[in-house]
């Protein structure tokens, strides 16, 4: 399913909706979906990274929401995490979770704060080798180009600058 994006909206990498990632067991729900933490769809997007919740859903480390929003807080400058939203999104990691998956895994693995996130803090080398291999397989948000049908608008804005 093709989807733009805007400013307000945010890919979503898994195939489905977070609701649709619960399950129960003897009455008792379980799964991503039933999690406080994760509703915010940047939290969803950096927890399917980082997880393959379409095999299991529930992550073996009861912290691991946990970690997934103290990540998404951590301010892109290196000053630690952001817990009273005092910067915009643009300045922690949340801000690169709106990108496709494989733009946010190349920018976070050059980014000089990555050792100190807590995914990476806690899971290492296997978190990065996760997120890396999952992003090939997350939705882009890829739409298709618009056909074009007039040429005159791009031929004159071109025009300006091969004079």
């Amino acid at each position: 399913m093709s989807q733009a994006t805007t400013p307000q909206q945010v890919i979503r990498y898994s195939p489905k909706p977070l609701n649709e990632y619960a399950g129960t067991v003897q009455g008792t729900s379980y799964g991503p979906a039933h999690s406080a933490l994760l509703g915010a769809p940047q939290a969803w997007n950096l927890a399917y990274l980082s997880f393959n919740f379409d095999e299991a859903l529930q992550h073996p480390d009861p912290y691991f929401s946990t970690h997934v929003v103290r990540t998404m807080q951590s301010r892109l400058d290196g000053g630690g995490a952001d817990l009273i939203d005092k910067y915009p999104p643009s300045q922690t990691v949340q801000g690169l979770l709106s990108l496709p998956a494989p733009r946010f895994v190349y920018l976070i693995r050059q980014h000089s704060v990555l050792r100190n996130l807590p995914l990476f803090l806690n899971y290492g080398q296997e978190w990065l080798n996760t997120i890396e291999e999952r992003s090939r397989i997350c939705s882009s948000g890829d739409v298709e180009d618009p056909q074009v049908i007039d040429l005159t608008l791009a031929n004159s804005a071109l025009a300006k600058y091969l004079k």
